[in-house]
């Protein structure tokens, strides 16, 4: 009998180690992040060479006039976002960020002057969990998808019926694509999304195996409990390409091939999984994020194609 009590209390020292250990990746994985701090982020390695010119950029949009304006999320969130006006506005693009990039210029810095100087207003969302957005936690694009439909919605109500196109980079595309699978407002008449994820489950086998050098198979179900209780939402319950499938807009891909957060396969997979109107570019040796940057030609040919044939500038 003493055997027996040994072996369980073995048993229950394990297991709760195994929880605790799942628990430390979700909360490591899920919670929001400390305000993002841009001279650390400049700082990053894979940054060198565009350093001077992301940091032009960056200040360029830091001192543009801007509109907050907020929504309720369909589960009680108070949501922020800015507006940014364009000059004999024609149309608006929404721009939904990044994993843990508190602020949206961060991502989109490179290319807001070039949609002002289009025509092209801009409503810069700050996703759930991140800036000025309520959140306790990430949804990893399912529970944003929802949030992305509402925003949809009142930007139909702040550009009076503009046409407009739905872009995101990274997790900010995962949301777009998520939501392009919905019922989305007439006006929205594309989608544009950089390295964006397959999954969130896929995404966060990627992350437990390269950053926490732990085996996702095993690790995963056990985290994903805590998702279910303290998150509200399953890993699982949807994908980006299970969205794509019902997708009928014109979605522009663009993911680089030395993306080593979000794999460039993945990009590949999504492209694949759309049968309607998309391309899909591929930035050679470009970094997660990196593709505008690095090579900024064959990205601005290949966006003012789509921006012609969606919102007609």
């Amino acid at each position: 009998m003493r055997y027996l009590f040994t072996a369980l209390g073995v048993l229950f020292l394990l297991a709760a180690i195994y929880m605790a250990t799942a628990y430390f990746c979700f909360r490591k994985a899920a919670r929001r992040g400390r305000e993002a701090n841009i001279d650390k982020f400049l700082a990053a390695k894979q940054f060198d060479g565009y350093r001077e010119e992301l940091s032009a950029a960056i200040a360029y949009v830091r001192l543009l006039p801007y509109e907050d304006v907020y929504i309720t999320s369909f589960d009680g969130l108070r949501l922020h976002a800015k507006v940014f006006r364009a000059e004999n506005e024609r149309a608006a693009v929404l721009l939904f960020h990044g994993y843990r990039s508190d602020y949206g210029y961060f991502d989109f810095g490179a290319v807001i002057r070039k949609y002002l100087e289009k025509g092209i207003s801009l409503l810069l969302v700050d996703q759930r969990s991140h800036g000025k957005s309520e959140g306790k936690y990430i949804g990893f694009g399912i529970k944003e998808r929802g949030d992305c439909l509402l925003w949809a919605a009142e930007a139909t109500r702040i550009f009076a019926g503009l046409p407009l196109v739905l872009e995101g980079l990274s997790m900010g595309a995962t949301t777009v694509l998520m939501a392009s699978g919905d019922d989305l407002p007439p006006e929205v008449k594309g989608i544009i999304a950089d390295c964006g994820f397959t999954s969130p489950k896929a995404i966060l086998s990627e992350v437990i195996r390269a950053d926490y050098h732990l085996p996702p198979r095993l690790i995963l179900p056990a985290m994903n409990l805590w998702f279910r209780t303290l998150a509200h939402y399953d890993t699982g319950e949807y994908s980006t390409t299970e969205a794509l499938a019902k997708c009928r807009l014109p979605v522009l891909f663009i993911h680089g091939t030395g993306d080593d957060f979000v794999p460039y396969r993945m990009g590949e997979e999504n492209a694949a999984a759309f049968r309607g109107d998309g391309t899909f570019i591929s930035v050679s040796g470009a970094g997660h994020g990196m593709s505008y940057l690095v090579n900024r030609e064959k990205c601005e040919k290949a966006l003012d194609a789509f921006l012609a044939k969606t919102l007609g500038v």
